[in-house]
This record gives structure tokens, C-alpha cells and sequence, in this order.
């Protein structure tokens, strides 16, 4: 019983998404809804959201950041390569 109510509970927050301010109300966009996605919270809900809502903006320059290095990385092992191939 409390498996399935935690699932419940777990399950209800992916559907809503970017939770906001909007003109002194807190605001989520519920992704289950086809029109009118705008969803009015209550600060608990949006304090509770926030942070899932965030994930993504710290992920972008995470991945960014792996794929610079990893070019960077590539380029000095073809550098590196380069100048044993000449030396022979």
C-alpha cells in the first residue's frame, strides 16, 4: 500500500515542469494537458518543484564542458601522434 502511494507521489511531480513567478503566483506547466497547460501551485508545490526544474540548467554546461574536454583531449593525443609519426 505505501509502494503505491509513494508511486503516486513520485509520479504526479514529472508531469509538471517549469515551475515559475508569474505575476505574484506560482505557476508549473502540467505536460498531461493538452491545452490551457498553465497550472497554479501553492508555494509548498512550487518550493517542491523547483529544484527538478532546475536539473536541466545545470546539465547543459555540465555536457558541455565533457564534450570540450573530450575534444581537447583528442586533439592533443593527434598532436602527440602526429609528432612521433614525423620523428620516424
Amino acid at each position: 500500500m505505501a509502494v503505491t502511494v509513494m508511486g503516486a507521489v513520485a509520479g504526479a511531480g514529472e508531469r509538471l515542469q517549469d515551475a515559475e513567478v508569474r505575476e505574484g503566483r506560482y505557476v508549473a506547466y502540467d505536460t498531461s494537458v493538452t491545452a490551457d497547460r498553465a497550472v497554479e501551485l501553492t508555494r509548498d508545490e512550487y518550493l517542491a518543484l523547483l529544484p527538478s526544474s532546475r536539473r536541466m540548467m545545470f546539465a547543459v554546461p555540465g555536457l558541455l564542458g565533457a564534450a570540450t574536454a573530450a575534444i581537447v583531449l583528442a586533439a592533443g593525443e593527434l598532436r602527440r601522434a602526429d609528432d612521433v609519426s614525423a620523428v620516424r
